[in-house]
């Protein structure tokens, strides 16, 4: 008996060395093996589960206007990217570059998968840059915590299946956060010296961090207002320190926009943001919050993470004990997520166009950051609340192990549990918001009953989602055409002229209307068909589009 006891209580102390172990903040754990073992190993689970977790079904949803364009563009030649540079597209067309030559590598994939592949490779590495940066504050335990946090946000999904820039916008975001928190340290000496103490190389990731945040987004770069605050508000230095800090991270910037500035000038300068105005209004702010973090705007969810969030910042706020360990993290996390979000809506009010929750992906992560902090903190009040039992006579020291355990379990089965409808819906054929395959269905069946028949779609910015499917539509649809080496990857109508010509000798056509919103039945056709004597005899519902059947007047 007295053997088993020693047993047990051996393994108990194991457990909570294996704990104290895991909350060791990488950067000062010195020479561990184990610990270096252990913090590569969480890595590279949450990595690969992330990648599983991005690619599970990502072929499923039909895509949405924007990714229709990316996958014409990058279907097309090389030659056709650079006019871009003129037009509205001129800040994707780094993206447009880098898509197309990852979609080339995975050539036997249909375009559209192979580019949505690339954002699945981008969420998963903002996983893992995430963790790294997590397990150097505050150890690998609560980094793989809140990495789970994360991957379990459909928002997250939602754009890791997405061929459009927003998961790389993400990701380098996440890598400029992980950039800023690594690169040598402030010293109180005059200017330049400690940077070259450390040696200009040093400096090198911070800056090409800096510059790749914008380099496919604009958006990334009010990340860099972030860091400065972030840099003033930096706790335990002096008020010299603070400014030796600051003054760097100028300067790294300073570099950086002359580094990378010619692209953003040029899509600055260029870009119009979303065709479509939405108001501003604070229920469409509450909205668009909602679809960062479930990539729908379901308020119960969010309110979920909501309350996990509020625990994280009001037991910091109050300076609990089981909270104190992650209080530097939650300031980084709270810069991170508001001073962007905050200069995202005062863009929108500048430029409505701008008024978009795509736009405010990057605060997904810090997002993420706060409501695992808040999961770790549950468990840490339990092991606190359990401290006096436990060490009683009476008490048993397992049990607040297990306590503790099961907190952290509870609070991200519940964020998990309340995010798995988003996380099914994002991977259904209307997770984009599209439902075009069972109109691509019904259009073939009646092709396949009327061989030769043509085809024609509208409106022109919803005919590349059927291109986009069907590679064979394009060049075959009677109303709309691309014109080639142009500054506008969209599509225009084609003039009566050309639709007359492309029908003579054709009395019939099938016709592809999309519903936009609420498209009620048509009962006209196009005008250029109007003008050509057709009516509209038949239209069925199919998904997000009515497959009509147009006839010439007799």
């Amino acid at each position: 008996m007295g053997t088993q006891a020693q047993t047990t209580s051996e393994r108990l102390v194991g457990v909570r060395r294996l704990i104290a172990t895991v909350m060791v903040p990488v950067r000062e754990s010195g020479d561990s093996v184990w610990l270096r073992r252990s913090h590569w190993i969480g890595a590279g689970l949450v990595t690969v589960l992330a990648l599983v977790v991005a690619i599970f079904r990502i072929d499923r949803p039909s895509p949405w206007a924007d990714e229709a364009v990316t996958t014409l563009v990058v279907r097309g030649e090389w030659s056709g990217i650079p006019p871009l540079l003129g037009g509205a597209d001129a800040p994707l067309v780094p993206y447009y570059v880098l898509a197309k030559a990852w979609a080339a590598l995975f050539a036997w994939l249909p375009t559209l998968t192979a580019v949505r592949l690339l954002s699945a490779v981008a969420g998963a590495l903002t996983v893992w840059v995430l963790y790294e940066l997590v397990a150097r504050r505050v150890g690998v335990g609560p980094a793989g915590v809140i990495s789970l946090i994360l991957i379990s946000f459909p928002g997250w999904s939602r754009y890791a299946q997405e061929a459009r820039p927003y998961a790389l916008l993400v990701l380098m975001a996440t890598v400029l956060w992980l950039a800023w928190d690594s690169r040598p340290p402030a010293e109180p000496t005059r200017f330049g010296s400690s940077l070259r103490g450390h040696g200009w190389l040093g400096w090198l990731p911070y800056v090409a961090a800096l510059g790749g945040s914008v380099v496919f987004h604009l958006f990334g770069l009010f990340q860099w207002p972030a860091q400065l605050l972030a840099d003033i508000t930096t706790p335990g230095v002096t008020r010299r320190l603070r400014v030796r800090r600051l003054t760097q991270s100028v300067t790294a910037m300073a570099v950086a926009a002359v580094a990378f500035g010619l692209p953003v000038v040029i899509g600055a300068l260029r870009g119009t943001g979303a065709p479509r105005l939405i108001p501003l209004t604070v229920k469409q702010l509450v909205f668009d919050f909602a679809v960062v973090v479930q990539a729908q705007p379901t308020l119960g969810a969010l309110i979920v993470v909501l309350v996990f969030i509020l625990i994280a910042l009001l037991t910091v706020v109050f300076r609990l004990p089981a909270a104190r360990r992650y209080t530097d993290l939650v300031r980084l996390a709270v810069i991170w997520a508001a001073v962007p979000l905050v200069l995202s809506v005062l863009a929108a009010v500048l430029r409505p166009s701008l008024l978009r929750a795509r736009y405010w992906m990057p605060a997904v992560v810090p997002l993420a950051v706060l409501a695992g902090v808040g999961t770790l903190v549950l468990a840490g009040l339990v092991w606190q609340a359990l401290r006096g039992w436990a060490d009683s006579p009476r008490g048993v020291p397992a049990l607040r192990v297990v306590a503790a355990m099961l907190a952290i379990l509870i609070g991200f089965g519940v964020q998990a549990y309340v995010a798995i409808p988003q996380q099914r819906f994002v991977r259904s054929e209307a997770g984009h918001a599209q439902r075009a395959k069972g109109a691509l269905a019904a259009m073939n069946d009646l092709l396949a009953r009327n061989p030769g028949m043509p085809v024609g779609t509208s409106p022109y910015t919803r005919s590349t989602i059927l291109w986009a499917m069907d590679e064979q539509l394009e060049p075959v649809d009677v109303l709309q055409k691309r014109i080639p080496n142009t500054d506008s990857v969209w599509p225009v109508n084609r003039p009566t002229a050309e639709v007359s010509s492309l029908l003579a000798g054709h009395d019939q056509l099938v016709w592809m209307r999309a519903i936009i919103q609420s498209t009620p039945r048509p009962t006209l056709p196009p005008k250029p068909l109007q003008e050509l004597g057709f009516r509209v005899v038949s239209a069925e519902k199919h998904g997000s589009w009515w497959v009509c059947i147009v006839e010439r007047g007799k």
